[in-house]
């Protein structure tokens, strides 16, 4: 049996190389007016065209997109401080942002909860850049898209995503790659290791912990797949907290 990928919904394993890029340092005396570096917090609901690549750093230098006009996230959360924070402290921000960025992209699809875990729609986190930071900023952004292999696949120009009604097509259905790409989530319309093909939701309103919720999803998952049973997700603490409930099964598929 394969071990578990912990679903953070991309964000988590890339953390620590984000901050190592960030390259923290602080000035909030500076005066962003004088230096001309804008550090207003980005707007929710604002989108951007950005590659797969783009995606993955630290920080978008690109201005937001009209949402009319070609586009590959759309943000959904920003977190702000009240004071600048630690940037240095990965697990200090990722707890300030995780379940805010979760409930967040839970809202843009109306709490659709069972459709959105099923999906590969994710979660894509991003940092002022250094100069913004220098100059006192102290806001993170989250921002929803759907990845599709290694692309982001382009999002409607007529009003934000949404999902359909259960099993999804193909083209935002669950997958996950192969090791060779860490296992990342993927469209099942792309190459794929995994296919998410069983929802499981705990039998209790309360947060069984964490130990529990994967010894209980590894033994549903089996009972369910059988020898074709190849990686599963459970949802963290956080993401229970916010209505992210459901556990997933992934069978082992060729595709």
């Amino acid at each position: 049996m394969r071990p578990a990928l912990r679903t953070v919904m991309l964000v988590a394993a890339v953390l620590s190389a984000l901050l190592t890029l960030l390259g923290v340092t602080t000035n909030a005396s500076a005066d962003p007016v004088a230096r001309g570096v804008d550090i207003t917090p980005p707007a929710i609901g604002t989108c951007h065209d950005l590659t797969y690549d783009e995606a993955w750093k630290p920080s978008d230098t690109d201005p937001a997109v009209d949402c009319s006009t070609s586009h590959t996230t759309v943000t959904v959360k920003v977190v702000t401080f009240a004071k600048t924070p630690d940037w240095s402290d990965g697990d200090a921000l990722y707890r300030r942002y995780d379940a805010a960025c979760h409930r967040g992209i839970l809202d843009l699809f109306a709490g659709k909860a069972k459709a959105l875990q099923a999906s590969a729609y994710g979660l894509w986190i991003f940092f002022p850049t250094k100069a913004q930071r220098d100059a006192g900023a102290k806001w993170i952004r989250c921002d929803a898209a759907l990845t599709a292999g290694e692309t982001l696949a382009p999002l409607p120009t007529d009003g934000a995503p949404t999902l359909d009604a259960l099993p999804l097509d193909d083209g935002v259905a669950r997958c996950r790659r192969s090791k060779s790409s860490d296992y990342f989530a993927t469209a099942c319309s792309k190459a794929h290791s995994y296919r998410a093909t069983e929802i499981l939701k705990y039998p209790s309103a309360t947060y069984p912990g964490l130990r529990r919720m994967k010894a209980w999803a590894n033994r549903k998952c089996y009972a369910r797949l059988g020898r074709s049973f190849g990686y599963y997700e459970w949802p963290t603490r956080a993401h229970w907290a916010v209505g992210l409930r459901y556990s997933l099964c992934f069978k082992t598929t060729t595709s």
